[in-house]
Parts: structure tokens; sequence; C-alpha cells
């Protein structure tokens, strides 16, 4: 019992650190993992789209407005892409795309993440204890919340434009439940969203958030 409360301690103090501004000391293997896991990510991508580009049958396209669809998909998937790339530079560059080796959250062990978050969305009571990372932990998942629009709008972009010029069935039915998929996560960002914005209203008058941003 004591070996895990000094655990939980020292989670707790690391978090701490990452709240004021400090650099997790396992960030070279974080970054590591992570781009173990982008590559494995689009290895499995490249598989999958292999797979069914033999399985599916070929989209059919659209004979007398081909060259008018062909135009509309051509220009939304590029404008996705733009919007998508330009979305994660600026997420860099403001502090909205937020890495795992900077997460304030990232020491915690899983039910502490889940405890946390429960908090932060008004499901629990403040610990007033760790009330200081808490909100720390709040602020950053609103901006990391709010980085992932433009992204997330990209991929919107180039979905639709890639619906647009195709007659196939299958094709078409993936590609409105991809919308759908695309839809339903707009509607749980937009709650996460506001849920940590009443959070931060809340406890904004705090005297342990003082000098947080």
């Amino acid at each position: 019992m004591t070996e895990t409360a000094d655990s939980a301690e020292v989670r707790w103090r690391a978090a701490d650190r990452l709240a004021e501004g400090a650099t997790d000391d396992r960030m070279g293997r974080r970054r590591s993992r992570l781009l173990t896991w982008v590559v494995g990510l689009l290895v499995v991508s490249w598989l999958i789209g292999f797979a069914l580009a033999i399985l599916l049958p070929r989209p059919s396209y659209r004979g007398s407005g081909g060259g008018i669809g062909g135009i509309a998909e051509l220009v939304l998937v590029v404008l996705g892409i733009l919007v998508g790339l330009a979305g994660f530079i600026w997420g860099r560059r403001t502090g909205h795309y937020v890495p795992r080796w900077r997460a304030v959250m990232s020491p915690l062990n899983r039910a502490e993440r889940k405890a946390v978050m429960k908090q932060i969305r008004g499901k629990q009571t403040l610990d007033t204890e760790h009330a200081a990372t808490i909100i720390a932990a709040g602020q950053q998942a609103r901006r990391a919340t709010l980085g992932l629009v433009p992204i997330y709008t990209g991929a919107v972009l180039m979905t639709i434009g890639i619906a647009l010029n195709t007659t196939s069935t299958l094709a078409l039915i993936l590609f409105i439940v991809a919308i759908a998929c695309y839809l339903g996560a707009a509607i749980a960002l937009l709650i996460n969203y506001r849920q940590i914005g009443a959070f931060l209203r809340q406890h904004r008058g705090r005297p342990d958030n003082a000098g947080r941003s």
C-alpha cells in the first residue's frame, strides 16, 4: 500500500512539472515510440488500401459530368490536404498540438487519467490537492481539442471530394459511413470542448491557478 502511494506521488510530481512547463525526462523514448507508431500506421494503411484495391470493384465515374466531377474531386482533395497540413503546422506553432511527452496527464496511470477527465468534464468534484495540475490539464486538453479542427476538416474535405465522383454502390456506402463517423466525432468534440470550457470558467479565480495560462 505504501509503495502504491509513493508511486502515485511520483507520478503526480512529474505531472506537476509538466504543468509548470518542464519537459518530460522520457521525451526521447516517447518520440521514438511515437515514430514507431506513425510508421506502423502508415504501413498498415498501405496494406489495407492495397487489399481493398484488389477486393473491391473499381468505382465507375459519371460519364456526362466526369470532367466537372473530376475537377471538383481534385479541388476538394487538394484543399483538404492543404487545410490539414496548414492546421498541423499552426497547431505545432501555437501549442494546440500537444505531443504525448508534453501532455500534463502523460505520467499518470489510466485510472488517474480517467479520474482527471471526469473532474474536467464536471462529473466528479475537483481534487483540491492537485487542483492546479488538473486545471492545467484542462487548459491543455481544450487547446488540443481546438487543434484537431483543421485536421478533421481536411479529412472531411478529402472524403467528400473522393465521394463526389464515384457511382460505385459499395464505395458510396463506405463514404456515407465515413461521413457519419466524422459527424459523430464532431459532436463528441464539441461536447468535450464545451464541458472543458465550463470547468475552466468555474475554476478561473482559484488561488492555486494563478499564473497559469
